[in-house]
């Protein structure tokens, strides 16, 4: 598995070996904190993957565009409809609340299904409950989420 800082939209995307769950341009409302803080909506390449929301400033895929911020999901993470706002979503974590439109109903549901089911795999991997059972004399690595088979 590959760190998770800093990752770039191309090494997120184009990595065959872990598809990612969803991906797409959604529009995201700033979260009004800081000196500069704005609640203006700009828009974002999301992705859903490996346990994270990730989340790019620009809508390419490529190496230079690097995630914006990396959001781990998991315990004390949540994923819901926004009210007031059919095509809207908000991811809750312990940290802090996203707030997304995803330009539409259907892929409104799309966003908040995969979240919730990144959620709900990252929550078993961390009650130890992952749903495969692991190959004989593996191990986890450092990380707890990669089997190492010796």
């Amino acid at each position: 598995a590959m760190s998770t800082t800093g990752v770039s939209a191309a090494e997120l995307l184009l990595d065959e070996a872990e598809p990612v769950s969803k991906q797409g341009s959604c529009s995201k409302q700033g979260s009004g904190r800081g000196i500069f803080g704005n609640r203006k909506w700009k828009t974002k390449l999301l992705v859903v993957a490996r346990g994270f929301v990730f989340y790019f400033d620009k809508l390419n895929v490529t190496e230079a565009n690097k995630a914006a911020r990396t959001i781990p999901l998991g315990v004390g993470c949540s994923v819901a409809k926004a009210n007031g706002d059919e095509a809207g979503f908000v991811l809750t974590t312990p940290a802090r609340n996203y707030t997304f439109d995803a330009g539409s109903v259907a892929a409104c549901d799309e966003w908040v299904a995969a979240i919730g089911a990144e959620i709900e795999g990252a929550e078993a991997m961390a009650k130890g409950m992952a749903e495969k059972p692991m190959k004989e004399g593996a191990e986890l690595d450092a990380t707890g989420t990669t089997e190492v088979v010796a």
